[in-house]
């Protein structure tokens, strides 16, 4: 072979080198779609209480002084709907942090009978000293869960999903506003004592997450939170340490 034509075809193969190199290292990059569900997303919740935050209960005690009998009934003023604002990160294609603020309103009204001195068992009718007052108290609740989600599908693929989510929250109770009857007159306004602002539980759920054109995810959830004590502790007026809820997000 002459040494012009050599030098000819070296130079042809020069020239076809470097678009044939920039196509294999793109090759790579166009296999990857973009993402159908974002790193980053932030919106609202609402959220029902299966069970209510305060149970109704009645107590009866005796006291040796006196003696007395009390007797109180609690009826429940809970507002079971609530809401709050949600953000969630994607951390890796099936694993996100979620984040959640939700308030709701928790209240009570508390009816106290008490007896004092002795009742004459051979009459029909109770000689005991009768005094009544009616309670009721409201407060604020805030939660803030942190919860690690695991999906049933890549970020990266198309279509609804499942999830399961688990986690710590907090809860803050505040607010509180006591109004109290005694014998016909009204109002004593001294606040219920809180027996603790500040509580923790743990959390568990599991939920869907279907997301339409526009990039708008609709999110039912239920969620399970066990609390490690009480805000309210004075029977019979004590918040529930189990909680039970439903839950709809809308998030962007």
């Amino acid at each position: 072979m002459k040494t012009s034509t050599l030098i000819s075809l070296l130079a042809f193969s020069s020239l076809l080198t470097p678009p044939l190199a920039g196509q294999a290292a793109d090759a790579p990059a166009e296999e990857r779609e973009p993402a159908y569900v974002r790193r980053f997303s932030l919106g609202g919740r609402l959220s029902v209480l299966a069970l209510g935050s305060m149970p109704e209960s009645e107590l009866t005690r005796n006291e040796p002084v006196g003696p007395a009998e009390i007797k109180s009934t609690l009826e429940s003023k809970t507002r079971r709907a609530g809401g709050g604002i949600a953000v969630q990160v994607a951390l890796t294609e099936r694993i996100a942090l979620s984040v959640d603020l939700l308030g709701r309103r928790t209240g009570y009204r508390k009816y106290t009978e008490t007896r004092t001195g002795t009742d004459n068992p051979t009459t029909t009718w109770d000689e005991r000293t009768l005094r009544s007052s009616a309670e009721q108290t409201r407060a604020n609740l805030w939660e803030f869960p942190v919860l690690g989600r695991y999906y049933t599908k890549d970020r990266h693929d198309y279509g609804p999903r499942g999830f399961f989510q688990g986690g710590l929250s907090v809860r803050r109770a505040g607010g509180v506003i006591t109004f109290t009857e005694t014998g016909g007159e009204c109002c004593i306004q001294i606040p219920a004592a809180l027996a603790r602002r500040y509580i923790t539980g743990v959390v568990a759920g599991a939920g869907v997450q279907v997301m339409d054109d526009f990039g708008v995810k609709v999110i039912p959830e239920v969620r399970y939170t066990r609390w490690f004590s009480r805000n309210f502790d004075s029977p019979p007026a004590q918040t529930a340490r189990h909680q039970l809820e439903i839950l709809i997000g809308i998030a962007f």
